[in-house]
């Protein structure tokens, strides 16, 4: 996995109610996790906060077996190529 961004912008209830046991592609699937290039993680979220008219960002960056490099690396993307456009929504 080359860039992961795991975002919690479905509503408490919803989160709530995640199988134990859902695999990523699961949580990809149904929009409870938003993963890939900083261009995806972007318009995934602009979608959703255009749905669900959220107001904050959870995010997390350092996800299962990802190394302490990996996850800065996650990291310097999301300051870099996605924080910028968020602030604009």
């Amino acid at each position: 996995m080359k860039w992961a961004l795991l975002v919690c912008l479905r509503p408490f209830a919803a989160r709530l109610n995640v199988p134990r046991g859902a695999t990523f592609e699961d949580c990809v699937a149904d929009g409870s996790v938003i993963a890939g290039t900083p261009q995806r993680v972007r318009d995934e979220i602009e979608r959703q906060v255009g749905e669900l008219g959220v107001n904050y960002l959870l995010t997390y960056l350092f996800l299962g077996t990802m190394t302490l490099e990996e996850a800065l690396r996650s990291l310097s993307l999301f300051a870099s190529e996605v924080m910028p456009r968020l602030v604009q929504l």
